[in-house]
């Protein structure tokens, strides 16, 4: 086990990179996750690639009372290596409110999608979507609701940015997600034999009922601009929440369709 106190430290400042720039985790292939330590170890629970942990020094010595035993570099068993942090550097680092106990570096899995994936299930496809909270939050929903897989368009906000892993609350750890060329996800939705909609404001649309217990697809478009025309023509029909005000963002209005999905669900 390390403990590095100064920011100069050649690995602080590869996490301060991978915290604040989508290309520097695109080319390192590694995502930051932090917070509680429960994170960690779900995901190794999982069997995530976690490639490094930051720790808060006192939080190490509090979750791991022997933590002195352990190797140097690492902790016991099949654990990543390890480094401990004075909370003035974690707190310096971390684009948190509150000090994170623990900062861990994932490996993005290489997934790369195909017509096979969408020939049964429930799927969602971020089509867009830009605010990270907003994307956080519809990956924790389409896990807590045992979705196959959610699917984010390239225009979508980095689906492993801090902001939206830190939304999603572990669901990548659990949800496969992939990232998909609109154009090329098109051709594979007209391959599929799933029912696919989309969540529009439009007269004519479907009652978010017209969902239950379904298989299928649901499109979630940007806060902006609603789901793209190409997606939009894949769609078997619209799917719209009845309000009273102008809209619900695209996280509360994606929450309730899914919910209608998974409520009283068969096998699809």
């Amino acid at each position: 086990m390390k403990h590095i106190g100064s920011r100069d430290n050649a690995l602080i400042k590869k996490v301060v990179k991978l915290l604040n720039s989508g290309r520097a985790r695109r080319e390192a292939g590694l995502y930051p996750v932090m917070g509680e330590p429960f994170l960690l170890r779900e995901a190794l629970a999982r069997g995530v690639a976690v490639d490094t942990a930051l720790w808060l020094a006192d939080a190490y010595q509090a979750e791991n009372p022997c933590a002195g035993d352990a190797p140097s570099g690492q902790e016991a068993g099949n654990s990543p290596p390890v480094v401990t942090l004075p909370p003035q550097l974690m707190g310096a680092i971390a684009p948190l409110e509150s000090i994170p106990k623990v900062l861990f570096l994932c490996k993005i899995p290489n997934r790369i999608l195909s017509s096979e994936t969408l020939q049964a299930g429930r799927h969602l496809i971020l089509d867009g979507v830009q605010d990270p909270g907003n994307v956080g939050v519809l990956l924790r929903t389409a896990d807590a609701f045992a979705f196959s897989a959610a699917i984010a368009t390239q225009d979508c906000a980095d689906p492993y940015a801090p902001k939206v892993t830190r939304a999603a609350s572990g669901a990548h750890f659990r949800l496969p997600i992939y990232t998909v060329k609109r154009q090329d996800l098109t051709a594979m939705l007209a391959q599929s034999p799933l029912p696919v909609w989309a969540a529009e404001n439009e007269e004519g649309a479907d009652e978010p009922s017209a969902l239950r217990g379904r298989g299928g697809v649901l499109i979630v478009g940007s806060e902006a601009h609603g789901v793209s025309r190409e997606l939009r023509e894949t769609a078997k029909g619209a799917v719209s929440i009845a309000i009273r005000g102008d809209s619900l963002n695209a996280a509360a209005a994606g929450g309730i369709l899914m919910y209608e999905m998974a409520r009283c669900a068969g096998k699809g």
